[in-house]
């Protein structure tokens, strides 16, 4: 109870954060013209989501400086990430496109290709200081992230805020002046195996002894991802699903696994309580006030400077994570909303806006048009997603979609409307990539829907007249993200350093 204690002080101190009023003069900035661009600041919470955080209803006290932040800021209550991985997903931020129209989805090969567009590029062009500080893995500069910053920091290995927004920081300090600047911070503090310092992990469930503090250990994080249904399976070989079948990740081909052994060996897996689980997901939520303690300091900081008031502070999470809703904690093998339902919650300059919560469906395809628009530059051509602007200055925009694109490096994709999910993804090894399925066959096993929103998800009957018809107006949505689109071709495979690498295999993902 007194490492409680001590943890509830350093949030309250973070807490105290000044947060500035809402006095000043609310003008829409376009109307000041491109000498007064603001900086833009992009803070991205890795694998967090939304529905975990205070300001999106979460009961646990997880994000207490966020919270006071959205209070002032615009907070979209329904956001898609475009993917469930941090490759494919901040490509597809950066870029405004989808994964698979940047490069062929695969953890080995995907770069972002230099022949696109991105945020950080364009504000290059007019004049932006651009500085990116990334906590490593699939953030690294091997797969072009590097391109348009001027300064590009990635040394961490799945590092987190207290590694990157200090190092942003100084850069701060360092940049000139006289000119704008994009700053581009990243943390995995909420990503697996859910170990933080400063005993960080007793903060939500102090009292708790179990099976889940060996599980959830540093020296092994692929760990967690040998829970199945409620059994741990610890004799399951963490990168091989059978001898012929050679997965180097989490898939498909474990679940399968998972089940034959629940079936044929029960004996081999584990019986959680309910107890386990609820630490597991306690643990999550204390990365996320870690990085969320993080946050408070480095608002503080941009406070001391002056850098507050008049920046355009974007905050976002690339996706989220599955913490046993459907019987694993990972994020590679679902696109259900726990692992693409993300936060995006935007500080505009001087308070802009403060207090509105955007209720519609958006995606953080439109994180590159909102910014550009706001700026008053004209975003490159063939780019996905769509500017808010005219959703906050006149209350709605009948141009905005009403549906959410996502993909995973699994070959599988999904399409969220306002109540319902269609999904479509491989039942086995060797399943056709997704994009086969958009011909319209309902009855495809692979073909999935659910209904969903306010915490439930509940798969329907293809089968009745009103889940198809749904099942059918989804579809022609997907269908219509697709209409212009063309595979890209294999390019040139990034070079990544034999230690990421090895550090990649640990983690499960290659």
């Amino acid at each position: 109870m007194q490492r409680r204690a001590v943890i509830t002080g350093l949030l309250g101190a973070a807490g105290a954060v000044r947060i500035a009023a809402l006095g000043w003069p609310r003008r829409l900035l376009a109307q000041t013209g491109p000498a007064e661009r603001p900086p833009v600041i992009l803070l991205a919470f890795d694998t967090t989501r939304a529905d975990h955080l205070g300001c999106y209803g979460y009961a646990r006290a997880t994000s207490p400086n966020l919270d006071r932040l959205a209070r002032e800021a615009v907070v979209f209550t329904r956001c898609g990430s475009q993917s469930n991985e941090t490759l494919t997903s901040f490509a597809s931020v950066l870029s405004s496109r989808l994964p698979s129209e940047l490069a062929p989805l695969a953890y080995e090969s995907f770069c972002l290709p230099a022949d696109r567009e991105t945020l950080q590029r364009v504000l290059g062009y007019y004049g932006y200081q651009t500085g990116g500080f990334v906590a490593g893995g699939h953030l690294v500069r091997s797969f072009g992230f590097d391109r348009g910053f001027d300064l590009y920091r990635d040394e961490w290995t799945f590092g987190s805020f207290a590694h990157t927004m200090p190092a942003a920081v100084t850069w701060l300090d360092q940049r000139d002046p006289g000119r704008p600047f994009l700053l581009f911070v990243q943390g995995y503090d909420a990503h697996a195996p859910y170990t933080k310092p400063l005993w960080f992990e007793d903060l939500f469930d102090p009292d708790y002894q179990g099976i889940m503090d060996t599980i959830l250990t540093d020296d092994s994080p692929m760990r967690v991802e040998k829970i199945w249904q409620g059994r741990y399976f610890p004799a399951v070989q963490e990168f091989q699903v059978k001898r012929d079948l050679p997965a180097r990740h989490l898939s498909v081909l474990h679940t399968d696994l998972f089940s034959l052994l629940a079936v044929q060996d029960p004996s081999t897996g584990q019986p959680l309580s309910s107890g386990d689980l609820a630490h597991l997901t306690a643990h999550y939520d204390a990365g996320i006030a870690y990085a969320d303690l993080q946050l408070g300091l480095f608002l503080e900081q941009l406070e001391r400077r002056g850098l507050f008031e008049e920046s355009l502070i974007v905050i976002f999470g690339d996706h989220g994570e599955d913490l046993m809703e459907h019987g694993h904690a990972n994020h590679r093998i679902s696109l259900h909303d726990a692992s693409t339902h993300v936060p995006l919650i935007v500080r505009f300059p001087r308070g802009l806006w403060g207090g509105v919560r955007v209720e519609e469906e958006v995606s953080l395809l439109d994180v590159l048009p909102t910014v550009l628009d706001l700026l008053e530059i004209e975003a490159p051509a063939g780019i996905r997603g769509h500017s808010l602007l005219r959703r906050l200055r006149e209350g709605r925009d009948p141009a905005l979609p009403q549906h959410s694109v996502a993909e995973g490096i699994l070959p599988m994709g999904s399409v969220r409307g306002r109540d319902h999910r269609l999904v479509l993804a491989p039942v086995q090894a060797g399943s056709p990539d997704y994009l086969d399925l958009l011909g319209g066959a309902l009855d495809d096993p692979r073909v999935s829907l659910y209904a969903v929103g306010a915490g439930r998800e509940e798969r329907l009957d293809l089968r009745q007249p009103t889940s198809r018809a749904v099942a059918r107006d989804l579809l022609a949505a997907l269908q219509s993200s697709y209409a212009d689109f063309s595979r890209p071709q294999e390019g040139a495979v990034p070079y990544v350093d034999p230690a990421l690498a090895r550090v990649m295999r640990d983690k499960g993902y290659w």
